[in-house]
């Protein structure tokens, strides 16, 4: 019998990936229909640019992790279902 196995995802890279993707919107709004959303004291030169590489920036973490995941539970599944653990 197969139990699934929950996934443990950290609370800050939540919070990282939200914010990444508040600043990738951002800079989209900006550059695809000009505008503005920011407050004019907050705006500052080439902000869309520098909010997409900043959001960009900020999904690595959380991808980093699930990929470690996704390859750790792979190696798991194949150490678990080798033909050398089966008794026949």
């Amino acid at each position: 019998m197969k139990t699934r196995q929950g996934v443990s995802i950290p609370v800050w890279l939540v919070v990282l990936e939200a914010i990444g993707l508040v600043l990738i919107a951002l800079g989209l709004v900006k550059i695809g229909s000009g505008t503005d959303l920011l407050p004019q004291g907050m705006r500052f030169g080439h902000y869309p640019v520098v909010f997409l590489l900043l959001g960009v920036a900020l999904l690595v973490p959380f991808n980093v992790h699930m990929i470690r995941m996704i390859m750790t539970r792979a190696a798991e599944t194949r150490r678990s279902s080798s033909p050398s653990d089966r008794e026949d």
